[in-house]
């Protein structure tokens, strides 16, 4: 067996493994099946509710950014599973700057999660907009230039006065 099949199991014994990330990211740089694979990846680790190994694969997708990753990163977003990391799932969708990820994350600006105290994945979400940098992606910004949350509220302004 040869082909992107082969190369997907050597990926994913990599992406997988213990070792440090940034060893694992050196061990896959330049690889001609790396984007496919990582796509892959996310896909079943996300359909089989693999969340160790859905965080691992979120990791490479940070380090090798695609805009093929968004549509399996804002689903593991829409869950709400506690086992994502929204958090470092916003990362990733910051680092890809992909208007496809818009509505996610505009429906992660609306979600109020009572252990985000400080609105974490509020200002997360308002960054990767930032990123972004379209007419729809400010308009997003601007839903929440009044938002009761202070800080997202402060925080969307400062973005809006920046851009002027």
């Amino acid at each position: 067996m040869s082909g992107p099949e082969v190369s997907c199991r050597e990926i994913h014994a990599i992406v997988t493994s213990d070792k440090p990330a940034r060893e694992r990211a050196e061990l896959l740089a330049g690889r001609s099946e790396l984007e496919e694979c990582l796509n892959r990846g996310l896909e079943t680790t996300l359909k089989a509710r693999d969340w160790y190994n859905f965080e691992a694969y979120n990791g490479m997708a940070y380090r090798f950014p695609s805009p093929r990753y968004v549509a399996h990163l804002s689903s593991a977003l829409d869950l709400r599973e506690a086992h994502v990391q929204p958090g470092d799932v916003l990362l990733t969708l910051g680092r890809i700057r992909s208007s496809d990820s818009i509505p996610a994350l505009e429906r992660v600006l609306e979600w109020r999660p009572e252990w985000d105290e400080f609105d974490d994945i509020a200002f997360k979400a308002l960054d990767a907009l930032a990123g972004i940098d379209t007419d729809a992606a400010w308009r997003v910004i601007e839903s929440v230039v009044d938002d009761e949350r202070g800080r997202v509220r402060e925080t969307a302004n400062s973005l809006l006065a920046s851009r002027r």
